[in-house]
């Protein structure tokens, strides 16, 4: 038995009520909550878009098979790009290395 002025519950058990197919007792709930609850807090506002999908028929969705998932599409081939700041960079460090030996003798 829920707390008669415990609004976030009742939400919570519309919400279940919602994801197993029980749109009658979601409904009970939601509009509960829509009692209770402090007009602008989002749990208010929770309970109103919890009603409105299930008046738009959102709710039937969830009963639905899921359609098969699309054929991937092969991905085509990067093509290379020029050298940038890797080839810069690895030069820097050979030249640096050479400098360093050519310092030695």
């Amino acid at each position: 038995m829920l707390n008669p002025n415990d609004y976030y519950a009742y939400f919570k058990r519309g919400f279940t009520y919602f994801a197993i197919g029980q749109y009658e007792k979601a409904k009970e709930d939601a509009r509960k909550v829509l009692e209770i609850a402090p007009p602008n807090s989002e749990v208010y506002r929770g309970a109103e878009e919890l009603l409105l999908l299930i008046a738009v028929g959102v709710g039937g969705l969830i009963s639905q098979p899921s359609p098969s998932p699309p054929t991937p599409t092969p991905s085509p081939t990067p093509t290379p790009s020029e050298p940038g700041f890797e080839v810069i960079f690895a030069t820097a460090g050979l030249l640096a290395v050479a400098y360093i030996l050519r310092r030695r003798k």
